[in-house]
């Protein structure tokens, strides 16, 4: 499948460049501010630009890397999270409803019957598998089924984006830290020891096993430096990456900005990013993780992050929080006065 990008609309640009230069402050004085008014205004074609309708997407799927003890918690934690993000009592639900944003949860392999939440409409149900395999023993999943994660993803882009102004992306899987590391260094060559984190809140000992872990299953994989990125997903990726780059690429397909979450989510973009490398004009990068992989993935994407508030959880949780200040852009670009509109001098003339 061909992931085509659309091109940033210059005549919008143009106009928010003029617009901003006659705001009543000083040139550019809201700095960064304003560089997102103008990103967004290329990447929605429109000046000013808007963003009203704001949808999170958490895709869950459990990772069979888990076996392993690579993870503080049990792989049951992703179900039980799934139900607390249903009912409204996660990090990410109470941060959306501050922000005005909708959630959607996304079953892309999560090991349990989550049939009642799907019935009652809680949930969507895209589920591949019960969980990708145990990549220390063999691929996360096959050819077909990575392909198949990445469909999901753009799929439910192509089926809203008349719906949505903007798309953000979250996750939820017991172990897919170590998933993400294993897909980042795959797809950098990063040394594992100094990409690999704490993850859930794991002593030394068990982080230090957990590099053993990635290093001997990347061995095991055979992932050269020049692997695909669609090689190293089925490789040692998850269902949930593959989903979360699928719409990124439909986000830039579409013409709508996606906004990225951490480390896990970032994984995601990279993974994009090395299919598409155009899909950089329309992502933004919602915080700084704590997670040392995180590094390493802004510096190849040569993206700031908006926010750094020493965040390492995951769930999209820096996401809705970044919204706020893209919607603050746009509210800067549409309300603000202008010179002439509010007959303010430009300069003090001495008669």
């Amino acid at each position: 499948m061909m992931y085509e990008t659309k091109n940033l609309n210059q005549n919008s640009i143009e106009m928010a460049n003029k617009h901003i230069n006659n705001l009543t402050m000083p040139s550019w004085a809201l700095g960064d501010l304003l560089d997102i008014g103008v990103k967004l205004s290329g990447i929605q074609g429109v000046f000013p630009p808007k963003i009203e309708e704001k949808r999170i997407y958490i895709f869950a799927c459990d990772h069979g890397i888990v076996e392993e003890n690579v993870s503080l918690f049990r792989k049951e934690v992703t179900e039980q999270m799934v139900r607390n993000f249903v009912s409204g009592g996660a990090a990410i639900s109470v941060l959306s409803r501050h922000a005005g944003a909708g959630t959607v949860i996304v079953d892309m392999g999560v090991d349990a019957d989550l049939s009642d939440l799907v019935k009652r409409g809680d949930i969507l149900d895209r589920k591949i598998s019960m969980g990708t395999e145990n990549f220390s023993k063999g691929p996360s999943m096959t050819l077909d089924q990575a392909e198949k994660s990445l469909k999901i993803g753009f799929e439910l882009v192509k089926e809203s984006y008349n719906e949505n102004d903007i798309y953000a992306i979250g996750e939820m899987g017991i172990g897919n830290t170590t998933t993400s590391t294993a897909v980042v260094s795959g797809l950098l060559g990063s040394e594992v020891d100094l990409i690999t984190g704490r993850g859930t809140g794991i002593d030394e000992k068990a982080r230090l096993h957990k590099v053993d872990v990635i290093k001997e299953s990347l061995q095991k994989r055979k992932i050269e430096r020049d692997e695909s990125p669609l090689s190293v997903l089925q490789k040692v990726g998850s269902y949930e990456i593959g989903a979360m780059t699928g719409m990124i690429l439909g986000c830039a397909s579409f013409g709508r900005p996606v906004v990225i979450d951490g480390f896990i989510s970032s994984t995601a973009a990279l993974l994009a990013f090395k299919i598409n490398p155009k899909v950089i004009d329309f992502m933004f990068l919602g915080h700084r993780s704590m997670e040392p992989g995180h590094k390493v993935i802004i510096e190849e994407l040569g993206l700031s992050p908006l926010l750094d508030l020493n965040m390492r959880l995951g769930e999209g949780s820096g996401t809705p929080l970044a919204m706020n200040l893209l919607e603050a852009s746009c509210k800067i670009l549409s309300e603000m006065a202008t010179f002439e509109s509010a007959q303010v001098s430009r300069e003090n003339e001495v008669q």
